[in-house]
């Protein structure tokens, strides 16, 4: 029996099924929480059902890359454990789940070929572009309604009403397409080249259109790390002077002839003046601000060690009940600030050690995607506690595992 267990383990696809479960994530991460989930179980199976599972095991153990999430994993854990609300705790630790499972899984299957890597990439890039034509095309026919939603601090409507996060995709899709244009990738036919720089055109469109501010930021920040990475890495003059062109035109044409960047633009200015003025309301950017205060406050109690992952909701409810009964208590929309108040010091800065080794490590930073990618995380922790929910991690551990993945496949052909 046991040496029929290799050889059946062997006419398992694992290559197979892992390509099939990244387009299944992309749609997972679009529009089905569903198939997200079964998508990142086939994953575990494609690494695990290893017919030379120790061996495979050995590329987890060499390559340190794949071990800073597992460290983000077990600062939770130690985080929730030494909480008093437990149950609170328990349910962080179920979410950032696949940050201890998903790189022992990824590290084990086989590494992606740059053609699969590329063509993954590109499906991703049209899987957004098919979504965000859904979504215009939803808007054109409720403007008034979209408009009015956006005058009272509501977002455009989104598959699985996740504007945030479906804004971050259009940007890391615009950002997988800068890296396939520089690699001249196509599947068939050269012309292709075309109907690549028309989607990410149109996704830049709809980054503006859906006016996240934070999707925003990203992509102008991303641009500017574009071009600064085509001037100094490349010596592509040319190409970094064009994208600095684009990138100095368009907040200006966005806020002139995109009705939504111009409603977001004056909200965010109003939203300012009141939160000076001391009037919180219902506002989402007042409310935001008012999580930074109370965040900060429940920090300064325990500097070095921080409340607990599953306390630091209690701690800011006291702080709610008394100074600001009417108002609902938040996490603070800061993920930095929020592993500070949950962790302390000594946890953020094991946290953004975690955090960046996996792009210096091995040089990964010279691939463009991978860090274009970082920045696009690191933005959003600052408005947003991505790691705190499921299609946040689902995100995170994705493109940084596959990623990964990829690179250290590439790193033993060169």
């Amino acid at each position: 029996m046991n040496t029929k267990s290799p050889t059946l383990l062997k006419k398992i696809p694992r290559g197979q099924i892992a390509y099939i479960a990244c387009l299944g994530l992309f749609v997972g991460m679009i529009c089905s929480k569903f198939l997200m989930t079964i998508s990142m179980i086939s994953f575990v199976v494609s690494g695990v059902f290893s017919p030379s599972i120790k061996k495979d095991f050995r590329k987890f153990r060499s390559n340190p890359a794949y071990w800073a999430p597992v460290g983000m994993f077990i600062l939770f854990l130690v985080s929730a454990l030494c909480s008093t609300n437990l149950e609170a705790g328990i349910i962080r630790i179920r979410i950032a789940l696949p940050l201890l499972v998903l790189p022992i899984s990824f590290a084990m299957m086989p590494n992606f070929s740059k053609q699969h890597y590329q063509q993954l990439l590109s499906i991703f890039i049209y899987a957004m572009l098919l979504a965000c034509i859904g979504v215009l095309i939803y808007y054109l026919i409720n403007y008034a309604e979209m408009q009015e939603r956006l005058r009272v601090s509501k977002a455009i409507a989104t598959p699985n009403d996740e504007h945030i996060r479906f804004s971050l995709m259009i940007t890391l899709a615009v950002f997988a397409g800068f890296w396939l244009l520089q690699e001249k990738f196509y599947w068939k036919k050269k012309f292709e080249k075309w109907v690549l720089i028309f989607s990410i055109l149109f996704l830049i469109f709809m980054v503006h259109l859906l006016s996240v501010r934070i999707a925003i930021g990203v992509f102008y920040s991303g641009l500017l790390v574009t071009v600064l990475y085509y001037i100094v890495r490349k010596k592509r003059y040319k190409t970094g002077l064009i994208l600095l062109g684009l990138g100095a035109c368009t907040p200006y044409l966005s806020y002139q002839y995109i009705p939504s960047v111009h409603s977001k633009v004056h909200l965010t200015l109003y939203n300012l003046d009141m939160y000076k003025k001391g009037h919180i309301g219902e506002l989402s950017d007042t409310r935001r601000l008012l999580s930074y205060k109370i965040a900060w406050q429940v920090g300064q109690t325990a500097p070095w060690t921080g409340v607990g992952i599953g306390d630091l909701k209690d701690e800011q409810a006291v702080i709610y009940e008394k100074e600001y009964p009417d108002q609902k208590v938040m996490y603070p929309h800061n993920f930095f600030l929020t592993i500070y108040a949950a962790t302390g010091i000594l946890g953020l800065c094991f946290f953004l050690f975690c955090f960046f080794f996996p792009l210096f490590y091995n040089r990964n930073y010279q691939n463009l995607f991978f860090l274009l990618f970082f920045v696009t995380i690191f933005l959003s922790f600052m408005t947003e506690n991505t790691l705190l929910m499921a299609i946040g991690v689902a995100i995170y551990s994705f493109f940084l595992l596959f990623s990964i993945n990829y690179l250290s496949g590439e790193s033993k052909i060169n």
